[in-house]
């Protein structure tokens, strides 16, 4: 189900699907921020039922916590056999960057490395997207309105990664360039549904 409002949309399709898989498909906004900037990143990825555990990352800018979220959202994706992926972003710069249409040499890399990820899926449509958000059956009428809901969803991972009180093993994660093991954001049972990322990955090239 569709997140945010469209802008744009790219789609990148194998000319051979893999064979092994059924059809699956999965809509992730990605977006993020730094605080300061540069500074310590927050990525956010989220679905329309709320935002997936993803732990800041540091040192960062506003569109490397982007294509932090990114790279998150592939791997979920990939984690849950996921075949055809949809990822909204907010940010023109990262989408016309995935897209061809434009970017930043400094993150040529980061492109690189996630548009790596996607050629694992059937198909990947890249939207570029716009306030209002639905997240969670909740109309979200801007971005920083956004980014204020997942950082207050995500108070227990930036806790963590600081040296506070963890949450049980059993919902720990690790993610690219984590400080720390996080806390998921959601029950035992949505993780095991696909609701999170609870194994490790790669981190990505530097900027």
């Amino acid at each position: 189900m569709p997140i945010g409002t469209l802008i744009k949309s790219h789609t990148a399709q194998r000319s051979i699907f893999p064979s092994a898989k059924t059809s699956k498909f999965l809509d992730l906004l990605c977006d993020g921020g730094s605080r300061p900037n540069p500074g310590t990143a927050l990525p956010l990825v989220a679905d329309d039922g709320g935002f997936l555990p993803v732990p800041p990352t540091h040192p960062g800018t506003n569109h490397q916590a982007i294509y932090d979220a990114v790279d998150h959202a592939l791997d979920h994706a990939l984690h849950i056999g996921v075949s055809d992926l949809t990822i909204e972003l907010v940010s023109q710069l990262v989408w016309g960057h995935l897209t061809g249409n434009g970017g930043c040499k400094r993150l040529a890399g980061r492109r690189d490395f996630a548009l790596t990820k996607a050629e694992s899926f059937a198909s990947v449509t890249w939207k570029l997207v716009k306030p209002p958000f639905v997240v969670n059956h909740v109309t979200v009428r801007s971005t920083r309105m956004l980014r204020r809901k997942a950082a207050g969803a995500h108070a227990p991972l930036a806790l963590t990664a600081s040296g506070g009180t963890g949450s049980p093993a059993h919902l720990t994660s690790t993610a690219p360039n984590s400080a720390a093991p996080t806390s998921a954001l959601r029950p035992a049972a949505a993780l095991s549904a696909g609701g999170g990322i609870s194994h490790p990955v790669p981190a990505p090239p530097g900027p």
